[in-house]
């Protein structure tokens, strides 16, 4: 009974993170939609969500990139889309906790 128990809490606790991520992805998201500080587009543009670029207010015929900000919050949200990050994670996750419970142990041999 002991392991199905720590085995549901670590379930638990990978689910907590899970659900942490995508908070986040999606608060930041946010940020990039509503532009502020002119994280997205640069002052006299505007965010056109459809097309991932700025477009001018006077002007929808011109358009530029993304700011840096806005940029890094695309490639941000990316790599947590993707299968294998998270396999990734999960595997550093794993090795960490594997050298802090050996540290642990260690200590308590001492």
């Amino acid at each position: 009974m002991g392991i199905g128990k720590k085995v549901g809490t670590e379930v638990r606790e990978w689910a907590s993170l899970g659900i942490l991520v995508v908070v986040v992805s999606l608060i930041l998201l946010k940020f990039k939609l509503a532009n502020p500080g002119d994280i997205t587009c640069s002052t006299g543009y505007t965010f056109n969500a459809t097309a991932n670029n700025c477009m001018l207010d006077t002007n929808n015929s011109v358009t530029t990139a993304i700011n840096g900000v806005g940029s890094t919050v695309d490639t941000f949200v990316s790599a947590f889309s993707e299968p294998k990050n998270w396999a990734a994670i999960v595997i550093i996750a794993m090795i960490g906790f594997a050298v802090m419970k050996i540290a642990e142990q260690k200590k308590k041999n001492r």
